[in-house]
């Protein structure tokens, strides 16, 4: 599994959230370096998702980002009932998701 079908997984199920507004953030020259894939407000909070393949790993930069937000009030939940998307590194407050299965 490619780390864009996990972001489509993501975004699919998002989509069905009620009073949430997502999308995908595209990197290049002219965007902030380290910002996550999806970025979303449901209900209010902010929620920012790092995607990872299993062979992948967030950079200090992607890391650095997410502790800001983290820092911030933003949140990084699993996305419930995305199937084939696991947490990682939940435990120290960063969260990338990763296929399996």
């Amino acid at each position: 599994m490619k780390e864009a079908d996990i972001v489509r997984a993501i975004l699919r199920y998002l989509k069905t959230v009620p009073n949430c507004f997502c999308w995908k953030e595209h990197g290049g020259m002219y965007g902030t370096a380290g910002i996550p894939d999806v970025i979303a407000c449901i209900g209010g909070r902010f929620f920012a998702f790092e995607v990872k393949t299993e062979e992948g790993k967030a950079t200090a930069l992607q890391e650095s980002v997410l502790r800001k937000i983290q820092k911030c009030g933003g949140g990084f939940p699993p996305p419930p009932h995305c199937r084939k998307v696991s947490p990682t590194r939940q435990s120290r407050g960063i969260s990338a998701f990763r296929s399996f299965g």
